[in-house]
């Protein structure tokens, strides 16, 4: 028998990196095992895109945003960097570039503004939102904007004369049989 371990490496986030380390130092640690026939000691490892150096973390707030379906496309949601010595590049959504006609930064490159035209995009989906900086650093936020809610009027009568009834002390009791 044989074992194949294969790991992938991700970035923290800068929250995340801030915690465990607060120089921005990446730490990567894989640690595989396996046996191979009659027990004998085997493994293998894959690793892609390992780097090793500090990123300069950005925190954004906030992290995230919730838009209730009332709200879809009425306003810009605004992220506030937390520094502005490791330069915003780009926001990639879905492994690809988000159009930059989506968003902007300010003049002071502290804020970027994520359109209320990409948000009416997004009726009832979540997206996380990887925005990217100058030295490589990789940080996300999460967009939810809820769907269109049902807002159809249903009624629901039922003739409860039908049903037995047990009246003890001027209290009506009614019982309902529940079916599976």
């Amino acid at each position: 028998m044989s074992c194949l371990a294969t790991g992938a490496v991700s970035t923290a986030s800068a929250r995340e990196a801030d915690e465990l380390d607060p120089s921005g130092m990446k730490v990567t640690a894989v640690r595989t095992w396996g046996t191979g026939a009659a027990g004998a000691p085997a493994g293998h490892v894959k690793i892609d895109n390992y780097v090793t150096g500090s990123f300069n973390g950005v925190v954004l707030e906030p992290d995230s945003s919730y838009i209730p379906s009332t709200d879809i496309g009425k306003y810009d949601v605004k992220v506030s960097l937390s520094q502005t010595n490791n330069a915003f590049s780009k926001i990639t959504v879905d492994d690809a570039d988000l159009d930059p006609q989506y968003y902007r930064i300010n003049e002071t490159k502290d804020v970027v503004t994520i359109s209320k035209d990409y948000i009416a995009t997004l009726a009832g989906q979540t997206k996380v939102l990887t925005f990217h900086f100058a030295d490589g650093y990789m940080t996300t936020f999460v967009i939810e904007v809820e769907g269109e809610v049902d807002t159809e009027q249903y009624d629901y009568v039922r003739d409860f004369s039908k049903d037995g009834k047990v009246t003890v002390n001027d209290a009506t009791y009614i019982q309902i049989d529940l079916m599976k």
